[in-house]
């Protein structure tokens, strides 16, 4: 879609971005297919924490199956059998006699759990080695940091902001709508109230995203990282991104935001990272403004900066239920992040090439970002979602078992092709059987 729209206009929330309605990344008829599985794609949010009793975002929260107390597991109701305990199903009715609402804001959050006695219990019943960490972890380590552990409350207000953007909640007649209706949102902490972090935070924070995908069963697929600096490449932070790539999970990271001048920076010149490490696994987000050019203070580069996305007047949520308008590659970033985990709700066998792929080439082409960007395109979220780079899979369903003079065979039906096998097909086996022996089909 290349007109002005309201790209929400079905839904009674307002659009996440005032310049969305010029630069369109989203079609509202993409959420009728995914709204309801986007859930089972976990999204880290890499930043100052996320404000996760919200209202516009306590829901999409991702919490940690394996931290549930067993006998508030055995208890428990999967109100949408989705196969999962979510906030979703916590503010069910049917859990009610499960949870407390502790804080008296009317509804069940993460902060509701931390503080009942019944739920975070002191125990590490995942045992991952770290405790009570039911939606996520605060690696800040200095002594003045706010908050414990395993509260990755956010001060800030950036990672919540980015957060919105991902996933803030759909359809509910508040605030705004992220590009995900329904999500689940792992905070990682590591900034402080005052934008500073240091790397061996950033990178436990990437290895707790990459231990929990490859060892404790959660699907994480995206790290959000709207942060970085110039110069200072690191190796322990390369193989660190390199190590959750290979673990199937993309690291989309902003492509910064200029000088002391607010001039953006050639990143082919100065890189800037963790945007500007060359590995197959990152996707650099540079800002576009409502006019579709890239942002002035919007770092650039025809080698190290692979997309563009909205990053100018983008509206989000804030810490304590309040919402806000801001600039930057940071607020570009989340819609790329936002539309990964999109794209992997109806890919979920997809590899980390090719939701790039589908992220990269199926971006609207834009001649005066393309002297700038080496795509040279803007994110399209709803091009992304229908692009034909995913390899086909075969789901295994039944097997047929057919008797004739030749012999038995088994016919295994599956969604990517047909199988036959257990005999050796020559003039005495029916055409049909030959033919569906020879003929393989994409799945829909």
């Amino acid at each position: 879609v290349e007109e002005t729209v309201d790209v929400y206009s079905d839904v009674s929330d307002v659009i996440t971005s005032s310049e969305v309605k010029v630069t369109v990344v989203v079609v509202e008829v993409v959420f009728d297919v995914v709204v309801l599985v986007v859930v089972l794609v976990v999204v880290g949010v890499v930043d100052s924490g996320v404000d996760a009793t919200h209202p516009d975002l306590y829901l999409n929260i991702w919490l940690n199956q394996g931290e549930i107390p067993a006998i508030k597991r055995s208890s428990l109701i999967d109100t949408d059998t989705d196969g999962l305990f979510t906030f979703y199903d916590l503010n069910n009715p049917a859990n009610a006699t499960q949870v407390r609402d502790l804080n008296t804001n009317g509804y069940i959050d993460a902060l509701d759990l931390l503080d009942d006695p019944l739920w975070a219990d002191g125990r590490d019943t995942d045992g991952n080695g770290f405790t009570d960490d039911f939606f996520g972890w605060n690696f800040r380590t200095d002594s003045n940091e706010t908050f414990a552990p395993n509260n990755p409350s956010d001060v800030l207000g950036h990672g919540t902001h980015v957060a919105g953007t991902i996933g803030a909640i759909g359809n509910n007649a508040r605030g705004v709508t992220g590009i995900n209706w329904r999500s689940s949102i792992m905070a990682l902490k590591f900034l402080d109230e005052n934008n500073q972090g240091d790397t061996a935070s950033a990178m436990a924070a990437v290895n707790y995203a990459t231990m929990m995908r490859t060892q404790f069963h959660t699907n994480v697929r995206v790290l959000n990282n709207s942060w970085g600096q110039p110069g200072g490449s690191n190796v322990l932070l390369k193989n660190t991104i390199e190590a959750s790539g290979n673990a199937g999970i993309l690291f989309v990271a902003a492509a910064g935001n200029g000088n002391i001048l607010g001039q953006g920076v050639d990143n082919d010149r100065t890189p800037f990272y963790p945007a500007s490490y060359e590995l197959d696994s990152v996707v650099s987000v540079a800002a576009s403004d409502g006019t579709d050019r890239l942002a002035g203070f919007s770092n650039y580069g025809l080698r190290g900066v692979d997309i563009v996305a909205p990053g100018v007047g983008v509206r989000s949520t804030l810490p304590g239920g309040r919402y806000g308008e801001a600039n930057g590659t940071s607020m570009a970033t989340p819609h790329v992040a936002g539309t990964a985990a999109l794209v992997w709700s109806l890919q979920p066998e997809a590899s980390v090439a090719e939701i790039r792929r589908a992220l990269l080439e199926q971006g609207d082409a834009i001649p005066v970002i393309g002297s700038f960007i080496g795509t040279g395109r803007r994110l399209n979220a709803n091009k992304s979602l229908a692009a034909d780079v995913f390899a086909p899979t075969v789901e295994l369903v039944n097997v047929i078992d057919i008797t004739t003079a030749g012999g038995t065979i088994g016919i295994v039906a599956a969604s990517g092709s047909i199988n036959v096998s257990g005999i050796i097909c020559d003039a005495s086996c029916p055409m049909d059987w030959k033919s569906s022996i020879s003929t393989s089909t994409r799945p829909t």
